[in-house]
Formats: structure tokens, sequence, C-alpha cells
């Protein structure tokens, strides 16, 4: 279920990322760390829920067109997945 969940963020998140600066290399990078994070039973759940709600609002800068706002978002995720 985790990884159902994952991947569907990854894939709507990804969807459109011909359109920003940075930002496609930083969804690709989320995307990577997501896949793994779904297997990782040490990582919290509340890091890999507030990741998600992080990417929501990466995508929302995104399509308002502020690539500094989405990939800070971004990166903000992907500190969440590291964290174990």
């Amino acid at each position: 279920m985790k990884l159902a969940a994952i991947a569907t963020i990854c894939v709507f998140f990804t969807a459109g990322a011909a359109r920003a600066d940075s930002c496609p290399d930083a969804m690709d990078e989320f995307s990577d760390a997501a896949a793994e994070a779904a297997d990782d039973e040490s990582l919290p759940t509340r890091n890999r829920v507030a990741a998600l709600a992080l990417i929501i609002e990466a995508q929302a800068a995104y399509e308002a067109g502020d690539d500094d706002e989405c990939t800070a978002k971004v990166e903000e995720a992907m500190e969440l997945l590291s964290d174990s």
C-alpha cells in the first residue's frame, strides 16, 4: 500500500517535469528516494507523510512557475526521506 501511494505521487509529480528549470532534476531525485523509502521500515511514517505533503506544496509552486520554491520543497522532502 505504501509503495502504491508513493508511486502514485511520483507519477503525478513528474508528469509535467519539462516545464521548470531545475525542478525536474529534483523531482527525479525525489522519485528515486521515495521508491527506496517505500521499503525502508526504519523510516518513521510521519516523515513519509510530511515528505508527501511537501511534494504537494512543491507541485503547486511548480504549477505557479516558482522553480526556486518547488526545488526548495523537494529538497526538504528529500531530507525527510533520508532521516531515519
